[in-house]
């Protein structure tokens, strides 16, 4: 398996709370069971991708004071995206030619500074992410 699916499963069990998700669809889709049925998504979708980043971040970041999501090519001539998660605290920042990895590791960035903390903290939490 490539960086790039480990790095579509991660972000699939850890930001969006999926449970067994596994590459399919001759490699280009994330599946998992839910409710009994079989649910897919495109994870070299980029616009698939952007609108699991979208709920992710509703969904998700407010309560880790999520404050803004960028994504840019400083250099037109560079091949590189960088995509750039900002809190009160941190950024997340990641580099890469395919947009869609360089989104996906940032959130994925971002939700394990969130579980960390989430896990030192005397509050508890939870809930999963409808990506419908």
């Amino acid at each position: 398996m490539t960086e790039y699916y480990e790095l579509a499963l991660a972000f699939s069990r850890e930001c969006l709370k999926l449970e067994e998700p596994t590459i399919s669809g001759g490699g280009n889709v994330i599946a998992w069971r839910h409710r009994g049925e079989w649910e897919t998504f495109r994870h070299r979708d980029l616009n698939t991708i952007m609108r699991l980043v979208r709920v992710w971040c509703e969904t998700l970041l407010p309560n880790f004071y999520c404050l803004s999501t960028a994504y840019y090519k400083p250099d037109p001539a560079d091949d590189t995206w960088i995509v750039e998660i900002q809190t009160r605290r941190d950024t997340f920042r990641a580099c890469n030619p395919n947009l869609c990895h360089a989104l996906l590791d940032a959130c994925l960035q971002a939700q394990r500074r969130l579980d960390r903390a989430q896990a030192s903290s005397p509050f508890p939490s939870g809930g999963s992410t409808s990506i419908q």
